[in-house]
């Protein structure tokens, strides 16, 4: 992603120093397309503070410990593969559900 593209989750995430904020802000009220995606990300970010926390099975963790104990010497890239799937179907799962809300 270009700088560009990420202006307005830097935004809304505070993580602009303040005069790049000055700056945004005068953007955003010069052109009301970045104010609409302003809004509109504003608006995902409340949804996703709304999701309920949900911890790894144990049998993730337990790999990822494992495979951090053993070093890089073990070659079986399983347990990562394994915390990756999980990781994308917590993500996925979580899309699903804001997506179900809206429709």
């Amino acid at each position: 992603m270009t700088k560009k593209n990420t202006d307005s989750i830097a935004y809304i995430y505070n993580e602009m120093d303040p005069a790049e904020e000055v700056e945004f802000e005068r953007k955003i009220r010069d052109n009301e397309n970045i104010l609409i995606e302003v809004e509109s990300l504003k608006s995902l970010k409340a949804k996703l503070n709304q999701l309920p926390l949900l911890s790894p099975p144990d049998y993730v963790v337990d790999s990822i410990c494992k495979a951090a104990s053993d070093g890089k010497t073990k070659k079986n890239r399983f347990p990562i593969y394994s915390a990756v799937a999980a990781v994308l179907v917590v993500g996925l799962t979580s899309g699903f559900l804001l997506l179900g809300e809206d429709g």
